[in-house]
């Protein structure tokens, strides 16, 4: 879930400059600028603390100054976190959740939350297990384990699905739509294969070994795997 968690983010960014002017595109790429600088002024306040040494002065000066030509000509908003994206928005202050909301993606936050539970420090982590369904049950896991896959599984595959339709709108064509639409198919194959698999698993019992059951979902993720890749080439 947390891998999928960053597959999240990187496919609302990709449907949200889909859908937006080339200028915004442009101000995602040059925002790089603005988040180098933050990081060299986060680098030199704690560079004793952390025992090494600052960046080149000069470094961090050319930043600066191309970070102030930048802000200079977006306004003041482009200087903060996501503020490539502020235009567009409509908002001084964007946050990742309105690029959600402007995507139609907001509907998944229940799960990205639900993803960051074990990976982050709150306390629910202590009491949340993804892998396993008994709420009785207070094990911690600590290695791999064949329960809790079927939605990473299949929000796995629907974000690849929307990466898919973003690239395919980069060079539109009779093809590259054809093969978003053969992928969105294979992305409803995963979830049901997994779904079904997750079933068969928990009627054998947890310890059963996964070879054929790996041998079934392969040549899914293999084929959606393969057409998403040749359509980013």
């Amino acid at each position: 879930m947390a891998r999928w968690r960053h597959l999240h983010e990187l496919s609302v960014v990709s449907v949200f400059l889909a859908n937006q002017e080339l200028d915004v595109s442009e101000r995602y790429l040059r925002h790089r600028v603005v988040d180098a600088h933050q990081a060299a002024l986060k680098w030199v306040t704690h560079a004793d603390a952390l025992g090494v040494d600052s960046p080149d002065e000069r470094e961090v000066a050319a930043l600066q100054l191309e970070s102030e030509r930048l802000v200079a000509k977006y306004g003041k908003e482009f200087g903060r976190d996501w503020g490539w994206a502020a235009a567009a928005l409509g908002t001084k202050s964007p946050k990742f959740t309105d690029i959600e909301k402007a995507t139609g993606s907001e509907h998944l936050r229940p799960f990205f939350k639900l993803a960051c539970q074990t990976s982050h420090a709150g306390p629910q982590g202590l009491y949340f297990e993804l892998g396993i369904r008994d709420p009785d049950d207070d094990r911690i896991i600590a290695g791999p384990i064949n329960s809790g896959f079927t939605d990473p599984a299949r929000f796995t595959a629907r974000s690849l699905t929307h990466i898919a339709g973003s690239l395919a709108l980069v060079r539109p064509s009779i093809e590259s739509l054809a093969t978003v639409r053969y992928i969105d198919e294979l992305a409803v194959r995963v979830a049901v294969a997994f779904a079904e698999t997750q079933d068969e698993v928990e009627a054998l019992g947890i310890g059963t070994r996964l070879v054929r059951i790996k041998t079934r979902l392969a040549k899914y993720w293999s084929e959606l795997w393969c057409r998403v890749r040749h359509l980013s080439t």
